[in-house]
């Protein structure tokens, strides 16, 4: 009865998991980007600056938008969680 709304929430949690991975990995990136720069002796805060900005800022908004999609799809499995809730709650009551 409810197999189908189980397997998308698993199906919405793996998703979750890779979401926060890549999320995880653009951080990771930049903040490497930035030692390597360090590394490299760029230490002008202009330069650096001018260096890490096309790095850092589409770093971020990965980072920021794929949270965002982890939230939302943790609401919808919140809300599948409910419905498969009250479907063995019918069961029950129905037996």
């Amino acid at each position: 009865m409810y197999d189908k709304e189980e397997k998308q929430v698993k199906i919405l949690f793996a998703i979750r998991v890779v979401l926060w991975a890549v999320a995880l990995g653009s951080t990771v990136y930049w903040i490497w980007y930035s030692f390597d720069l360090m590394g490299n002796g760029v230490f002008d805060p202009y330069e650096y600056a001018s260096l890490l900005r096309p790095v850092l800022y589409p770093c971020i908004c990965v980072a920021v938008v794929a949270v965002a999609i982890c939230f939302a799809l943790y609401k919808r499995s919140k809300e599948l969680k409910k419905v498969i809730l009250q479907k063995k709650k019918e069961e029950d009551i129905n037996k």
